[in-house]
Parts: structure tokens; C-alpha cells; sequence
């Protein structure tokens, strides 16, 4: 019987996803499709999680902006899920479907291998407080931060992630984008992350930066944007002399993770990585 991956969300646009998790199975020789199923309303959800659970489908991976949303219609979150509070990933055990959250180890494997950067006794600065925010501060503070600033235009939102950040760090600041304070904060810190849309290709703030030119030389940027591969924010880093990473090396080291638990297979490491590669190269990511 053939299986199904599916990618959904509002929109899905050739995304990365579907060829990479394609191009393991392939390689695997497995009788596996990925598709993308993109729908607009959200009272779709509950129709879409019980369609999961017919037996040829393996699970999804889900995008924005369902990573909340399609929490109530599946059977329970992992740890993991649970302390992000949301998910990319629903995979089946034992007949149930399972939220999980692949973000923050994608993140930080990510920024450890394809970035050369050591987290631990560092300082660093988050734009943004939602989902994606939450999994990479997670991922940060866990690893050993020094400290760590979260921005935001709306500073409760930026409370309610600096109140599950303070455990494993306790040293956790919070300032919105006009705080005096923001210069100071950005040029003292050793990384700066992206976890905002500012950037994105085709969505509406396309061609935008979240901050000016604050950057100093020598800084590790991680944009987790990767359409364009240079984001408005990696240009300025860029001319800064700062290090800079992309969003695709932390997609790909997601989805090794998600295709084990897919599949229940090892993944073709190489493999994935080249066809993300090749994918950007097509499609001017």
C-alpha cells in the first residue's frame, strides 16, 4: 500500500519539506508520497486530523499558521510539544496521533554544525515571542546561554516566553523594538535570531527588516527565513562583517528527525542536504 507525508498550511508554496522528505524516501526505496495540502479555513482542521488517521497515511508536518491551532484535534503532545506549546510535526504510535516539535533541535543542530557556533556561556538576542521563538529559546537556554533578550512589539506576549526561559536561564530580559536599550542589547550579544516573518518571501513583509543597522562585526545572525536565502537582515550582517545562517540547514535537520518517526527508517543525511541545496538553487531561495 502506498504512504503518505503531508505538509499543511496557509500557504504552502514549494516548500522545502515536501522535496527533501521526497528525495529520502526515494532513496529508500519507499512506496511514499509527500504532498502539500494547503486550506485556508481553520474549521478544515478537525476534518483534515481525522483524515490522518487512516492507515496509509504516516503523518503530517505542519506550518503557519496551524502550529497551535491543530493542537485540539489530535491525541496528545510529547514533551517536548508540550513545553513549546505548539507543533510542526504529527506523527502516529500505537494508533494515536502525536504532536511533536521539531524546531528546536533542528535549530540548535543547526546553529552548532552548519554554523560553527557554541551556545553555552553565550548572550543572545531573540526577535520575536511566538511559536517558532518559543522553540528556539527553548533550545538556547537549555544549551547553556549566559543570557538572553527577547523583543517584541507586544511585550506580554515577550513576558509569557521569558517566563519559560528563566528555569534553565535564569538572566532573561524583555524590551520591545524602541526600547532605548535595544542598541546596547544587540551589540553586546554574541548571536542574534531571527523569529520573525520580517523577510519572507512572498509573504507581507516581503523585503523588510526587524531592526536597523545595529549589527557588529563579528556576531553570529541566524535568520530562520529561508526563502530568500539572503534575507534584508543577513544582507546587513553581511555588510556588517558579522557570521550569518539561513533557515535551511535548520529545515533540513528537522526533518531528519520527523522522517525517523515517519517512517521508523534511518535518514540519507546527504541525501536531504543536497536536495535542499539543489531546491534553493531552482527556485532563487
Amino acid at each position: 500500500m502506498k504512504k503518505y507525508i503531508y505538509i499543511i498550511g496557509y500557504p504552502v508554496r514549494d516548500t522545502a519539506a515536501r522535496g527533501v522528505l521526497q528525495a529520502a524516501c526515494d532513496h529508500l526505496n519507499l512506496d511514499t508520497c509527500c504532498e502539500e495540502w494547503e486550506f485556508e479555513d481553520a474549521t478544515e482542521l478537525q476534518r483534515v486530523a481525522n483524515y490522518f488517521r487512516r492507515e496509509e497515511v504516516l503523518g503530517a508536518i505542519v506550518t503557519m499558521p496551524y502550529k497551535e491551532s491543530v493542537i485540539p484535534f489530535i491525541d496528545r503532545l510529547d514533551e517536548q510539544a508540550l513545553r513549546i506549546g505548539a507543533i510542526n510535526t504529527i506523527f502516529k504510535y500505537e494508533g494515536k496521533l502525536i504532536g511533536h516539535n521539531a524546531d528546536a533541535i533542528g535549530f540548535l543542530q543547526a546553529l552548532i554544525h552548519e554554523g560553527g557556533f557554541e551556545p553555552k556561556g553565550k548572550r543572545a538576542v531573540i526577535l520575536g515571542a511566538g511559536g517558532t521563538a518559543r522553540a528556539c529559546g527553548i533550545a538556547l537556554a537549555s544549551a547553556g546561554m549566559s543570557s538572553i533578550t527577547v523583543v517584541n512589539r507586544t511585550l506580554s506576549r515577550g513576558y509569557d516566553l521569558a517566563s519559560i526561559l528563566k528555569q534553565p536561564c535564569p538572566d532573561v530580559r524583555v524590551m520591545g523594538y524602541e526600547d532605548k536599550h535595544l542598541k546596547e542589547a544587540i551589540q553586546n550579544s554574541d548571536l542574534l535570531v531571527n523569529c520573525t516573518p520580517f523577510g519572507m518571501k512572498f509573504g507581507p513583509l516581503e523585503g523588510q527588516c526587524p531592526i536597523g543597522r545595529l549589527i557588529p562585526r563579528g556576531q553570529m545572525v541566524y535568520d530562520v527565513v529561508y526563502k530568500p536565502g539572503q534575507t534584508p537582515l543577513l544582507n546587513i550582517a553581511r555588510e556588517a562583517g558579522a557570521q550569518s545562517l539561513n533557515g535551511l540547514p535548520m529545515v533540513v535537520r528537522g526533518l531528519i528527525g520527523m522522517f525517523r518517526l515517519f517512517t521508523g527508517e534511518e535518514p540519507p543525511v546527504h541525501i536531504m542536504f543536497d536536495r535542499a541545496r539543489k531546491l534553493a538553487e531552482e527556485h532563487g531561495w
